[in-house]
């Protein structure tokens, strides 16, 4: 695979690639230099930005998922999950309500997609990760797919299942085959990871059992929707990812043209891409050592009312 030159203010080695199941999704608008750079996570601006402010949630699952980590690993019950979580980094109110809402909707997915199923499966959790090293010019070059979602499995490890969780409802979601192929994928041929490394270096993974069958469902938050993305054998998924995704993850990897655009303020290139225009205090604000924020018309509506 061809290597990506790191950009003029970026500093690190491109020794380790590690691409999830978003980078297989299709998109004209997409930056390849931006989709590169998240491929390489030794690479990092010699500029560091302010972190987030403390407190503040970016992602409206992340409570969710807080909470069934607590319903399927520490063996709480939902009114310990709930109060464990208003103990802690309380998040918004509205956010609370809404996790409450998420986390019932899920659950009744969960048991339908249970009834659809002959073998009994069990949340897992450590995430799987697909992990090969081959030798590059500059040293081993370790690649890494990984696929983010709720795990479950059999007993003897031959059944393995991802549930994505979606926001909304999954009723009308186009299909995204090349999402779905990387996902199957790490299923097929992922090891467990033992571990969380730090974000700058390759997981460390314990072994595991052949994979007979698989199972990718995506579980819509909103309404208990859910639909069977992918089932079959780990030789269909491999198939299925070289028809759909292998092309796609390359390209993903090996960077290109700058394309500023609505991902622009969690890009690690945003202080050296020479494509974005600079209007500083364009909205009043001067102080540089603040978070990055986006405004957009909409979000001037939002303001306004």
């Amino acid at each position: 695979m061809e290597s990506w030159p790191v950009p003029e203010g970026l500093e690190g080695h491109t020794r380790l690639l590690r691409v999830q199941v978003s980078s297989a999704r299709p998109g004209e608008d997409e930056c390849a230099q931006r989709s590169a750079a998240r491929a390489h996570p030794a690479v990092w601006p010699r500029e560091r930005r302010p972190r987030a402010q403390p407190g503040l949630e970016a992602f409206a699952l992340q409570p969710a998922g807080a909470v069934l980590d607590m319903l399927e690993f520490d063996g709480l019950t939902p009114g310990q999950a709930w109060a464990r979580l208003r103990a802690g980094n309380r998040p918004h109110e509205a956010l609370l309500r809404w996790t409450e809402h998420a986390v019932g909707q899920y659950l009744a997915a969960g048991a339908a997609v249970d009834a659809t199923r002959g073998t009994t499966v069990s949340p897992v959790s450590r995430p799987w990760v697909m992990q090969s090293t081959v030798p590059g010019a500059d040293g081993s070059i370790t690649y890494e797919l990984c696929a983010w979602g709720r795990g479950y499995q059999s007993d003897d490890g031959g059944t393995r299942e991802l549930r994505v969780p979606r926001a909304k409802s999954v009723t009308d979601r186009p299909a995204a085959p090349a999402e779905t192929a990387v996902a199957a994928m790490v299923l097929a041929r992922g090891r467990p990871a033992l571990g969380r490394p730090r974000f700058r270096e390759a997981h460390a993974l314990g072994g595991s059992s052949p994979v007979r069958w698989i199972r990718v469902v995506e579980i819509g938050c909103e309404d208990a929707s859910y639909r069977l993305a992918f089932e079959g054998t780990a030789e269909k998924a491999a198939a299925l990812y070289d028809a759909h995704a292998r092309s796609r993850l390359r390209a993903a990897v090996t960077g290109g043209e700058y394309r500023p655009g609505d991902g622009c303020p969690d890009c690690k290139l945003i202080s050296v891409c020479p494509a974005l225009p600079r209007r500083p205090g364009i909205l009043g604000i001067s102080d540089a050592s603040r978070r990055v924020r986006t405004w957009s018309v909409t979000n001037g509506r939002h303001y306004q009312d």
